[in-house]
């Protein structure tokens, strides 16, 4: 297992549907919310599972982000882009 990675001791099983239950206390300490969306991301060995922040359509950057035609782009790709409508 990774060093960064906290072993909280918990296990749950899948249920027939494939369906988990995230304990009320992981929930609570990652401010996990009723309605929240969450996001899978695979490595070769693991499943994470963790709470999504759109961000950046082309780079995924979460910070300095403008909505154009209900998508969101930060600043650093828009500069990039109105640098490659000029030529």
């Amino acid at each position: 297992m990774q060093e960064d990675i906290l072993d909280t001791g918990m296990t749950k099983r899948v249920d027939e549907l494939g369906r988990i239950v995230i304990p009320k206390e992981l929930r609570m300490s990652l401010g996990i919310e009723c309605g929240d969306e969450l996001e899978f991301l695979l490595d070769e060995e693991n499943l994470i599972l963790q709470k999504y922040v759109p961000g950046c359509i082309f780079c995924k950057n979460t910070e300095d982000l403008l909505w154009f035609h209900e998508q969101q782009v930060c600043r650093h790709c828009t500069q990039q882009l109105q640098q490659y409508i000029k030529y």
